[in-house]
């Protein structure tokens, strides 16, 4: 089996064609791949309420690119 530069990625959802020859390297590395279509049925499948937020609750994270030191996020 080949091995992944990205060892934590689990799932591609595809927009539009896929050559063949990716989606057997991403299956043979057992990397789910979905298309669009199929990655919107899937969340209208499996709908799940908002949390209960507070106004002290963070919505957003803000990653940095690092130009000016190590890249980091902010809330």
């Amino acid at each position: 089996m080949a091995e992944s530069h990205l060892p934590h990625l689990k799932t591609v959802v595809t927009v539009g064609n896929i050559d063949e020859a990716l989606l057997a390297k991403l299956k043979n590395l057992n990397i789910e791949v979905l298309t669009w279509n199929d990655y919107v049925q899937r969340g209208k499948e499996n709908i799940k309420p908002y949390p209960e937020i507070h106004p002290d609750c963070p919505l957003t994270l803000v990653f940095t690119s690092g130009s000016t030191g190590l890249p980091k996020a902010a809330v």
